[in-house]
């Protein structure tokens, strides 16, 4: 795309990525220690040729809010883990291989979606020195890209391939320039020069200033302070020094000692990260001398350094802007309840006064002065008007004939005050109620971003449909023609058998180890065969499947002819096993201790599941669907398991699910025990030869 350039620097280092975290990363100061983290290009440089290397053929998949201003683009490659692409306009942009709880919906939100789904990331971009980064993407309509901008307030903007803004975060409009959709692109002022044209002359210049020698630097220079402070420590410069006062030698140490630093940065690959009293309180891409009471931890990887920091920083910022929502409408309700409470009981205390001085006519023991005296106690709506001698009761005005008749008067809106006492009542009651549930979300949230479990790391199988059979082997299934492919090519093994239903449209399975498998395991992989393929979106109630041995497939078609990608050719005899019932679950059990949902036959989950939901053909789209399996997997559940499932995203379930309607069949508890270790059984002889 057409970008404007800054420098020559800048267009040579143009292949170069730069992650940056802004100064308005963190709301508090306080949540990092004594200052906080700032990453320049001289650490983020380090990333280069990780981020590339890392989302290289991988592509789009969704876009979701992060907190307030943040998103996550989920990022699908068929062969590899999913992984996000995290972008902050606070932060900065990095990659990480755990979800980020989703914030509330935003338009912006919905314009990366629609443009950035299923686009395919092509390169990161960076202008040296520079706290912007670009990631471009190829789209149907073209090249569009992401660009951060991560200073000030931060933004984030959607260019074309002209440079031409689509959408932002933020718009702004200054005598520099102008960010908004239909305008082109234009780059900030830049500070200084680039650390690879920095030069002798610049230095003296910049310490021709009568400022102390770090505060001239760090105007001069596109650097932070940490650095400027490392290269006074190791040129022997004092902190505090008038910049004019140094000599010609140690100008020329400092420069030399930029050029050391920024050589360091280059070739090391590495970040150092320092902390306090375990708290991350310094990033740097040069070993820094910070002295006693810093632990140093040497990063070899620069993004998992910012995947350790940042990810959890950002999941419990997002839990906990959540959770200031809901604070503050409950202290508006709180607020609220208190009001309404104090009204309430001046309504039944002016009730009863009324009553009593109602009685005290009735029965002779008041007269209508002294009546009329209490009345004017009761505040402005009440006594009895000067000169007209007209009642006044809440604004009402009347005449009495006689003491019965103001007696009757005062019943009456003793009764009125007192219904409406009641009605009050009957809305603290409502009040009373949504204000502990705001508390139970609220505690909710809370307990989430302290100890939200990141979500972990997809094993290698889980880029496919997966599942252990009842006898604790492994069933691998393609979920597209990309997915049938790398499953026969890749993860095929000579004791494997492999799995295709009798019907187009048929994903291949994979039973690892099925040359050992018994009847039962061959029955429930078969199932899954017959149940992930059109049958079910034809709405059959069984349909026939068959296995073959790995050395039965092959890729090549024959003579003059063409096969589709993910189609391969079956040779020799095939191993029947007929009027397999077409239908699927979902259950949550654990694989090497840790929970995790699975889909398969409602027969293998069984063995392994604390509880399975089973589904056939029906009405209902999946999203619904989901939703539904969510509740009753949920209501089963307690503790650990039950967090796991609340905190599950929909999309996760979904994933899980046939293509096509289906229903909920039934809802059973099985073994909470895990898959087994594989039985060694003999070589099965099991279905109709052919």
């Amino acid at each position: 795309m057409v970008m404007p350039e800054r420098t020559p620097a800048a267009a040579a280092n143009a292949t170069r990525i730069q992650y940056t975290l802004s100064r308005g990363a963190l709301k508090s100061r306080s949540e990092l220690g004594r200052g906080f983290l700032e990453l320049s290009g001289l650490e983020l440089g380090s990333l280069v040729g990780n981020i590339d290397s890392t989302l290289a053929g991988y592509y789009v998949n969704n876009v979701c809010p992060v907190g307030s201003a943040s998103f996550s683009f989920r990022m699908h490659r068929s062969d590899r883990p999913e992984l996000y692409l995290v972008a902050s306009p606070r932060i900065g942009f990095w990659v990480t291989s755990r979800d980020l709880p989703r914030g509330p919906a935003s338009p912006f939100a919905a314009a990366l979606r629609r443009t950035f789904h299923r686009a395919r990331f092509m390169r990161a971009v960076s202008y040296e020195g520079e706290r912007m980064l670009r990631v471009d993407f190829s789209t149907a309509e073209g090249i569009v890209s992401l660009l951060g901008e991560f200073f000030g307030g931060g933004n984030i903007l959607v260019l074309d391939k002209t440079g031409r803004i689509l959408d932002c975060l933020n718009r702004i409009e200054t005598d520099e320039r102008t960010l908004k959709p239909g305008v082109h692109y234009s780059p900030p002022p830049r500070r200084g020069p680039p650390p690879s044209m920095l030069e002798l002359q610049h230095i003296s210049t910049i310490l021709s200033s009568e400022l102390p020698v770090e505060r001239a630097l760090g105007r001069g220079l596109s650097l932070p302070g940490r650095v400027v402070e490392e290269a006074l420590r190791r040129s022997s410069v004092s902190k505090g020094t008038k910049a004019s006062s140094l000599s010609q030698e140690e100008i020329r140490r400092l420069y030399e000692t930029f050029k050391e630093i920024f050589l360091e940065a280059a070739r090391g690959g590495r970040l150092y990260v320092y902390f306090q009293e375990g708290r991350p309180v310094e990033v740097s891409a040069v070993r820094l001398s910070l002295g006693e009471g810093l632990v140093e931890k040497c990063f070899e990887d620069p993004n998992s350094a910012l995947d350790d920091i940042f990810t959890p920083l950002l999941a419990q910022e997002g839990l906990a802007e959540g959770g200031s929502e809901v604070a503050a409408r409950l202290r508006r309700l709180e607020s609220s309840f208190k009001f309404q409470q104090q009204e309430m009981a001046s309504l039944n205390e002016t009730s009863e006064k009324l009553r009593r001085l109602a009685e005290g006519l009735m029965d002779g023991r008041m007269g209508l002065d002294e009546v009329a005296a209490q009345l004017h106690a009761l505040g402005d709506s009440y006594g009895v008007e000067e000169g007209s001698g007209l009642w006044v009761l809440s604004g009402r005005k009347f005449r009495p004939d006689s003491p019965f008749s103001v007696a009757s008067e005062l019943y009456s809106e003793a009764k009125r005050l007192k219904g409406d006492a009641m009605k009050l009542g009957d809305a603290l009651k409502r009040l009373e109620a949504e204000s502990q549930e705001l508390v139970r979300v609220l505690q909710k949230r809370r307990d989430d971003a302290k100890a939200r479990p990141m979500a972990r790391p997809r094993r290698w199988f889980e880029k496919f449909r997966w599942f252990h059979t009842s006898e604790g082997l492994l069933a691998i299934g393609g979920r597209d023609a990309g997915t049938n492919s790398l499953l026969v090519r890749r993860h095929l093994a000579a004791e494997d058998l492999i799995f295709h239903a009798e019907i187009p449209g048929s994903p291949f399975f994979v039973l690892k180890g099925g040359g050992r498998a018994g009847p039962e395991s061959l029955r429930q992989v078969a199932s899954a065969t017959v149940s992930y393929s059109r049958a079910w979106r034809e709405g059959l109630a069984s349909a026939d499947a068959y296995y073959v041995k790995p050395e039965q497939v092959s890729s090549r078609a024959p003579s003059g002819e063409y096969m589709p990608r993910g189609s391969f050719m079956v040779l020799g005899q095939r191993n029947y096993l007929k009027g397999v019932t077409v239908s699927a679950a979902v259950g949550l059990c654990k694989v090497d201790g840790e929970l995790t949902v699975v889909g398969g036959p409602i027969e293998a989950l069984l063995s392994h599941c604390k509880v399975a939901v089973e589904l056939v053909p029906g009405h209902l789209h999946p999203s619904e669907a989901a939703k539904k399996v969510k509740r009753e997997l949920s209501s089963r559940l307690s503790g650990e398991a039950l967090a796991y499932v609340e905190g599950l995203p929909l999309d996760e379930i979904v994933r899980l699910l046939p293509s096509g309607k289906m229903s909920l069949q039934r809802v059973l508890r099985g073994s909470e025990l895990g898959p087994p270790p594989p039985e060694q059984a003999d070589d099965p002889a099991y279905g109709e030869n052919r």
